[in-house]
């Protein structure tokens, strides 16, 4: 009896699969091939973008090759045809190594337009637009063209760019007057006073064997350590050859004008060898990427700045401005904990850099800046949100007092040393050599002089407790 409601059972269920299948079988098949589709469709466009770029790797490294082989001309077709065809970032390595090509072989003017059509194109990364302008200015100086030399790098070396000191260098290079020329000895002698040398012995009598020898050491020593060349000098004395010497002014671009650093009207130069703390401003701000100076000074003036300039100086250089907002150690997850110490949000990029210096007298400041020198794991790490105030606190201690910027050289080394020599496993615990109870018995041995965190007399229970006992007692290694 139980097999024929069995027999049933399966004809009923039979009945309704069937039932389904010719309900929704388009469906089904739709769906099948859809996925099947689409699986093929992802492998195949991998496939392409791979050979694709296979291929393009290869036109590169044979337009390479061609350049090795000394085909210059070949190869800055080769490398022309091959940025044309890609269209994209690659395409500006191309546009670099044709202009090289083009150069190598002798065509200077193909050369200075491909480096000219770089620095133009808007889409190109401007580091890479300045550099540009660099290569090209140095091939029209070589054509003696200095008008179209300055004119290239006037705006970039009155700038704040990355290239800037370069493109003042060449500037220089390119000014043909003020050539110091000796061709007899008899003429020497006005010009050796003023060096603070004289003839020994027998003067120019004593032809190829006349010398020189100190006339007056203060200047002789401002010579020679300005390496003007001596004896290049003394050779055309003694008639071996004719001396020249290039004694041109160099016009000097003031980074951002005279006028945000003195009053109208004042000496610039007069003032920045006079003023300490101005020339050591001026170098702080001069090591500043440009996004962070325009930021600073929206929202802090030249006078607020000054003051600053020590820490400026000592801690400027890894202060970042990306996309509208400080880039912390950390990165976005470490804002709000920033904040919380510099009270600025980094997304206020002028207000919170002049909090970050001011904070307890440029302590803030160093912890920032040997923190951004560490990598990414140690990053996460100290700039935990349980750990990121906590460890700053250790380090200022009860009194900020004196600060880290105070003397010529910074003597926050053993921040740093903290931070990027601290070991970070896996498991994101810092690597404590003897663990944590070893640590514990050193810090009873050594308590802190400060009596404040670094010295506890409670039992050190975790890594964290020990990491912000070192931190603690880095003061105490500065002071």
């Amino acid at each position: 009896m139980s097999e024929i409601f069995r027999e049933v059972d399966e004809d009923v269920r039979r009945d309704l699969y069937m039932t389904l299948w010719l309900r929704f079988r388009w469906l089904i098949i739709g769906a099948v091939v859809v996925v099947v589709g689409g699986t093929a469709s992802v492998v195949g466009w991998r496939d392409y973008t791979a050979t694709r770029q296979e291929n393009r790797a290869q036109a590169f490294a044979a337009a390479a090759a061609l350049a090795d082989a000394d085909r210059h001309d070949d190869a800055a077709r080769a490398f022309g045809a091959f940025a044309d065809d890609v269209g994209s970032d690659y395409a500006v390595l191309a546009w670099l190594r044709e202009a090289a090509a083009l150069a190598a072989a002798g065509d200077r003017a193909g050369a200075v337009a491909t480096y000219d059509r770089v620095a133009a194109d808007s889409g190109v990364d401007e580091v890479l637009r300045e550099f540009a302008v660099i290569l090209a200015a140095q091939h029209v100086l070589d054509g003696r063209d200095a008008a179209g030399a300055e004119q290239r790098l006037g705006p970039l070396a009155g700038g704040a760019g990355a290239w800037r000191h370069m493109a003042r260098e060449l500037q220089a290079l390119g000014d043909s007057d003020g050539l110091l020329s000796l061709n007899e000895c008899e003429q020497a002698e006005p010009l050796l006073q003023i060096l603070g040398y004289r003839l020994r012995g027998a003067g120019c009598a004593a032809g190829p064997k006349a010398g020189l020898e100190v006339d007056d050491p203060v200047r002789a020593f401002l010579t020679s350590d300005s390496a003007f060349p001596l004896v290049q000098l003394e050779e055309a004395i003694q008639g071996k050859r004719p001396f020249e010497h290039s004694v041109r002014s160099t016009q000097v671009p003031v980074l951002l004008g005279p006028e945000a650093w003195v009053e109208p009207g004042t000496p610039w130069i007069d003032a920045l060898l006079e003023d300490r703390l101005l020339a050591r401003f001026y170098v702080a701000v001069s090591c500043l990427p440009a996004h962070t100076l325009e930021a600073l000074r929206q929202d802090a003036t030249m006078e607020q700045l000054k003051p600053l300039s020590p820490v400026l100086d000592f801690f400027g250089r890894m202060l970042r401005v990306q996309g509208g907002s400080v880039v912390v150690p950390g990165g976005a997850a470490a804002n709000q904990g920033w904040k919380g110490l510099a009270d600025a949000r980094p997304d206020r990029p002028g207000a919170f850099l002049l909090k970050l210096l001011e904070k307890d007298n440029g302590w803030l400041a160093a912890y920032f800046d040997a923190l951004s020198r560490t990598g990414l794991t140690a990053q996460s790490y100290f700039t935990d949100s349980k750990r990121l105030a906590r460890f700053y606190h250790a380090l200022r201690g009860k009194d900020a007092t004196p600060g880290p910027a105070r003397p010529v050289f910074r003597n926050s080394a053993p921040l740093l040393l903290l931070v990027t020599r601290l070991r970070v496993q896996a498991d994101g615990r810092p690597f404590l050599p003897g663990g944590v109870e070893t640590w514990d018995s050193i810090f009873r041995l050594r308590p802190s002089k400060s009596g404040d965190k670094g010295g506890r007399a409670r039992l050190l229970r975790d890594p964290d407790g020990v990491v912000e006992a070192l931190f603690g007692h880095l003061r105490e290694a500065d002071e």
